[in-house]
């Protein structure tokens, strides 16, 4: 008598044949059929597409329980994730992020979050803090939280829009030739270690962070090279006895940890210096960038040059450089920037004369075409 049994018959035309249930993309349960020549082929087959499509079922199990979570739940997990992975400084910014701007979508489902979601419940008051760019940095954040649910959970909830969505800016000021000259004669008088600091960034573009942070065994003063091992920047913190703290870390990026070839003139300024501590400017402690930006702007004041932020000598070495035929992609590496079109869209601003001479050269380019 032949085998029957697990919905598995021998048809007339003496194939056997099996039937199960399968999902549809559709979602809905129908019939299929599987063939062989003996039950045991059969049966087997049905086996291994009955344990698939068990493993498919859960999956959208999964997929619909992960889009259920509340954004709470999920930005928790992500947190926790960031703090393991990325720099402290990245954590704290993130997590600051998460509890001033998206507290208030702690218990809205995954698959409810929205552009319009969002504009409703945060950015409604358009006399608020958000500015553009603070816009953009919240949905970004909102977007790195939907991916990791994405990943985790294997969800499919769709990124929010946030292109365009960032200011143009003001226009970043830099220090005119005058005023290089009138700051650097000031900085040469009296010289101590926290002037020539303020020199060695106006001639290689080191962050504030950085130049706090540098110490002398970041000098090679055989190959004139400094090495940009680190940064220091006050953070918050909890737990302990104030609310921020002073914290030493590895820089920016992977891009920011660079060497900066030197020229011999800025090597003997720094050679000329005491050596009071292992740090440049600070001696036996970094000093604390917030200090240093406040001493700079004095002295920018006494040169003559008016108001000043330390930034702005970082954009000056970058037009500077530009102007003086440095191509790209070296200033690039030496800024420490991930792309050329960073330190060109943000960190080149042609001067008045610049743009005059270039365009007094097209001028003589133009006369010799027509003689």
């Amino acid at each position: 008598m032949p085998k029957t049994g697990s919905n598995i018959r021998r048809r007339s035309d003496g194939r056997w044949e099996g039937r199960y249930k399968y999902l549809t993309p559709e979602k809905i349960f129908k019939m299929r059929s599987v063939y062989g020549k003996t039950y045991r082929e059969v049966k087997k087959k049905m086996e291994l597409l009955i344990v698939e499509q068990n493993e498919n079922i859960q999956q959208m199990a999964d997929k619909r329980a992960g889009s259920y979570l509340t954004f709470g739940e999920v930005s928790g997990k992500w947190l926790s994730s960031v703090e393991k992975t990325k720099k402290y400084s990245t954590y704290v910014k993130y997590r600051g992020i998460c509890e001033k701007h998206l507290e208030i979508l702690k218990e809205v489902r995954m698959n409810e979050i929205s552009g319009a979601l969002l504009n409703e419940k945060i950015f409604w008051d358009k006399e608020s803090m958000y500015t553009q760019n603070l816009k953009h940095t919240v949905i970004q954040i909102v977007n790195q939280v939907i991916r990791f649910s994405n990943d985790i959970h294997s969800c499919h909830i769709p990124l929010l829009a946030n292109r365009g969505d960032r200011e143009k800016g003001k226009k970043i000021k830099i220090i005119n030739q005058a005023g290089q000259t009138a700051l650097l004669r000031y900085l040469s008088v009296d010289t101590d270690s926290f002037k020539t600091g303020i020199c060695l960034c106006h001639a290689t573009g080191l962050r504030l962070g950085e130049i706090c942070s540098l110490k002398w065994e970041d000098i090679d003063f055989d190959q004139r090279i400094i090495h940009i091992n680190r940064t220091i920047q006050r953070i918050a913190v909890t737990g302990g006895d104030t609310k921020t703290a002073l914290m030493e870390s590895s820089p920016k990026s992977a891009f920011s940890m660079r060497e900066i070839p030197v020229s011999s003139h800025i090597i003997r300024i720094l050679g000329g210096l005491e050596h009071t501590g292992e740090y440049v400017i600070g001696g036996k402690k970094p000093v604390e960038p917030r200090t240093y930006e406040n001493r700079f702007k004095r002295y920018a004041e006494k040169a003559g040059i008016g108001t000043c932020n330390f930034h702005m000598l970082r954009h000056t070495f970058a037009t500077n450089c530009i102007e003086n035929g440095m191509d790209a992609k070296t200033l690039s590496e030496i800024l420490g920037h991930a792309n050329v079109q960073i330190t060109l869209n943000r960190y080149v601003h042609p001067t008045i004369e610049s743009k005059r001479n270039q365009m007094e050269k097209m001028d003589d380019y133009y006369g010799n075409v027509i003689k």
